[in-house]
């Protein structure tokens, strides 16, 4: 009986709606270049210029979650560390994390936890400058 119940909860987990808050990442990516992200070092997707885009985080080890984006030529242009604490605090709903950053050829914002869907969340409300060059 027992196993037929670990068996139960391990179905139950498996085909339980993933893309919750703890199980993704949005990205914002107003620059002019596609990006890659890269979670604990392994890919897990890349995304246009202009993309807006909930990253699925699990399924590469962690936490704790390194989540890097970067250009064409493999330079960081941005990362997120997520601790342990940080996906229990997410996964209860008490909080979000974000951080902005901005490059030579735009701005990119990676969020964990509820973020609203419209406007930079860690630009603070204020539209990021315009691209000015090219990306490393």
């Amino acid at each position: 009986m027992a196993a037929i119940v670990a068996v139960v909860a391990v179905l139950a987990i498996g085909c339980s709606p993933s893309g919750g808050p703890a199980d993704r990442i949005r990205l914002t990516n107003q620059t002019n270049i596609a990006v890659a992200v890269h979670v604990n070092g392994g890919w897990a997707g890349t995304y246009p210029p202009g993309a807006v885009a909930d990253v699925p985080i699990r399924g590469h080890g962690g936490p704790p979650f390194r989540v890097e984006v970067r250009s064409p030529s493999g330079a960081s242009l941005a990362e997120l560390t997520i601790s342990a604490s940080d996906v229990t605090v997410v996964a209860d709903g008490s909080t979000a994390m974000s951080t902005g950053s901005g490059v030579p050829c735009g701005w990119i914002e990676l969020a964990y936890g509820e973020v609203p869907d419209q406007g930079p969340v860690g630009g603070g409300g204020v539209a990021p400058a315009p691209p000015t060059g090219p990306c490393p």
